[in-house]
């Protein structure tokens, strides 16, 4: 996923940045004075990430009262609220240790009062400290049940997607547990099939 810059006033520029994942075009990290040219001409949606002018606060709710802005201005361009999908931010907790509830606490007040899509660029939170992949599941296993629906992190790590899986099954959203077994099954197979075969005898 490539990100044009937080603010949107550089319209052509952004214009170029909109990408098209799964068939739907997505484009990452417009500010509260989000502009909907761009946006509306390739019926994108958007993620709306919670700084402005003045920075990055951690307060979640002055993150929420940006939220608050990113909606008001996207449905004011024609941009419908189920189309915006708000970044509360996730920032290295190795820097400060009250930056992860920061960040889970402004999903739960977007949860509760916008009730949009939130992501998290989920793999920010470890930076800089050992065993990040684990940091990074542990991020999104506790933003699942505030409101975290989407986040940007590394699927191939196998501790995260385990985390996901887990997540789902935990929260009733995988039927009789099958995605976990199902997933269960193909680990047990790809290690049957990489285990060298018995010495003949």
């Amino acid at each position: 996923m490539r990100a044009c810059g937080s603010q949107f006033q550089h319209r052509h520029h952004c214009a170029n940045q909109i990408v098209r994942r799964h068939e739907r075009l997505l484009q990452n990290a417009v500010g509260s004075n989000v502009s909907g040219v761009a946006i509306k001409k390739h019926k994108a949606a958007v993620i709306g990430i919670t700084n402005d002018q003045k920075g990055i606060s951690n307060d979640p709710k002055v993150r929420l009262a940006v939220a608050r802005k990113i909606i008001a201005r996207a449905e004011e361009h024609g941009i419908p609220r189920e189309d915006v999908i708000i970044d509360t931010i996730c920032m290295p907790i190795g820097a400060n240790q009250t930056l992860g509830r920061a960040t889970l606490d402004t999903m739960r007040l977007v949860r509760d009062e916008l009730g949009v899509n939130i992501s998290i660029g989920a793999g920010n939170v470890g930076f800089g400290l050992p065993d990040r992949p684990a940091l990074t599941a542990s991020i999104m296993l506790l933003g699942m049940p505030n409101g975290l629906t989407a986040a940007i992190a590394n699927p191939l790590e196998p501790e995260i997607y385990r985390a996901v899986l887990a997540g789902d099954l935990m929260l009733g959203k995988d039927s009789f547990g099958m995605k976990w077994i199902g997933y269960y099954r193909k680990r047990s197979a790809e290690a049957q099939a990489a285990s060298p075969p018995p010495a003949a005898r």
